[in-house]
């Protein structure tokens, strides 16, 4: 098709920078849609390809795709199949393994996002999560916790606030009201921050 044009490396990766989005990668193979002004990049890697952002202040920010669209119309790279983004002390989940980045290295809200703290013990899950992604060492949003109780019953508790702290971990707050009769404990209800 003359409105198409296919492109494989010659090597194993070949490198490829997005100097609108301010990212880079190593490529296999990508296709150019002309007509569509559309770029579709793949990957054979099992997580796919690395997407690194060449932003200073957002300190080598990165994800895997194995497909990634790059629309030259309103050059936003859309990102499929992530299945994590290391953030500080977390890994955040995006809904669906959908990530977008615009102009300037602004990778857009994720929303229904999945937050796990810390990747060692993994022992907060936070779930609904609304998050802004500034940097590898920083994000914050909103979102819900999975609290299990003692009876091993899980209730999710609204946090009006996620993210790092100075020590670079995971903090949420998040207020129980009296009406919500809470049980931590058999006997035992909570409520307040």
């Amino acid at each position: 098709n003359a409105k198409k044009g296919m492109f494989k490396a010659n090597d194993a990766k070949s490198r490829v920078d997005f100097p609108v989005n301010m990212y880079t990668s190593n490529i296999e193979k990508f296709d150019w849609d002309i007509a569509q002004k559309s770029l579709q990049f793949q990957s054979a890697l099992a997580d796919g390809a690395g997407y690194v952002s060449t932003s200073g202040i957002q300190d080598s920010l990165n994800f895997k795709s194995p497909l990634l669209n790059d629309c030259l119309n309103d050059y936003i790279m859309r990102a499929t199949g992530v299945k994590q983004i290391l953030v500080a002390d977390a890994s955040i989940i995006p809904d669906a393994g959908l990530v977008n980045v615009e102009k300037n290295a602004k990778m857009q809200t994720l929303v229904n996002a999945v937050a796990i703290a810390n990747t060692q013990t993994k022992y907060h899950t936070f779930v609904n999560a609304s998050l802004d992604i500034a940097s590898r060492k920083r994000y914050e949003g909103t979102g819900d916790y999975e609290y299990t109780d003692q009876a091993n019953v899980k209730h999710l508790i609204h946090l009006e606030r996620i993210g790092i702290d100075t020590s670079k971990a995971t903090y949420a707050y998040g207020t129980v009201d009296d009406t919500a009769s809470f049980i931590i404990a058999p006997n035992t209800l909570f409520k307040g921050q």
